[in-house]
Parts: structure tokens; sequence; C-alpha cells
């Protein structure tokens, strides 16, 4: 089933900074972060956004802090990276952290994939900007949180494809 989604307004007032959203078959809703971040307003807010994809309405939840690279598993569960360094699995219906994956010390874990065939995150760790180890990928148990290294020839990806 393809689903095209248009003229939603996610720049409403001045919560323009977002995060990418991701689908949830169950509730066909789309789900992701946005803030107030990039006007500089002190304090700044983050909300949980779901946008009912039959009608276009927003619910916005405030969350105590950003999260970025949202992911939603096959079994239509929602994870997310958080400033911490921390992966996270977050209750979709109003952002509470149900459990920590788990953690990178000093680190940061960007352009995540799911993969469903092996329950898995793929990734590239970064430390202060830069790869941790420029010629590996990151693998990360969704259950157990147990983390190996992929070798691989490349540096800096623009794009991880899993199939």
């Amino acid at each position: 089933m393809i689903k095209i989604i248009n003229d939603l307004d996610l720049t409403q007032e001045y919560d323009d900074f977002y995060d990418k959203f991701v689908y949830s078959e169950i509730t066909d809703q789309l789900i992701g972060m946005q803030s107030n971040i990039n006007y500089n307003l002190h304090p700044f807010t983050f909300w949980l956004t779901r946008v009912n994809i039959t009608n276009g309405s927003f619910t916005k939840t405030i969350v105590d802090k950003m999260y970025n690279n949202i992911l939603m598993s096959d079994k239509d569960k929602l994870f997310a990276f958080n400033h911490q360094g921390e992966i996270v699995e977050l209750n979709p219906n109003d952002g509470t952290e149900m459990r920590i994956v788990v953690t990178f010390e000093d680190s940061n874990f960007r352009n995540i994939v799911y993969s469903e065939k092996t329950n898995e995150f793929i990734g590239e760790l970064y430390k202060g900007g830069m790869p941790i180890d420029s010629c590996n990928l990151t693998k990360i148990n969704v259950e157990n949180g147990e983390v190996t290294t992929i070798p691989t020839q490349e540096i800096n990806y623009d794009f991880i494809l899993v199939d």
C-alpha cells in the first residue's frame, strides 16, 4: 500500500524545527519531534508530535528533552537517540522513556536505520563530530542492547540501506 501525504503544515508558530517523522501502522499516524530551538527562545521546548493521517490533525505532547533519529520497529515500537548518549524506547503516546536500549559514553549515533530481518539498529558511532571508527558500522540488538561492529571499506556514509 502507498499513502501520499501532502499539505501538512509542520511549522506552526515557533516550533519549526523537526526531526524526521516515522509512520505507525497501528495508529495510522506520523510521529516525530519538534521544538522551538531554532528561535533561541529560552527555555527550549520539545514536543512529541503525532499527525493523524486520516484527518491531518496534530497532537503535541511536551517532553523533557530532545530526541534525534526517531525510528519505528516492525512491532510498531518507537525508539530514539537522546543527548545523553542513549538509544531509548519511547512511549508513542506521551514520549516518556520506557527503557534504555544502550548507552554510548560521550558519543553520538547517527545515520541510523532499522533492520526488520535482524531486529537491529545499524549506524555510525561518532565522538566530537568525527567517526570513532571511520571504516566500521555499529549494530545494536534492539532486545538486549548488544553492540557489534561491521567492518566496511567506506568512510562517511550518505545512506545506509538494509533489506
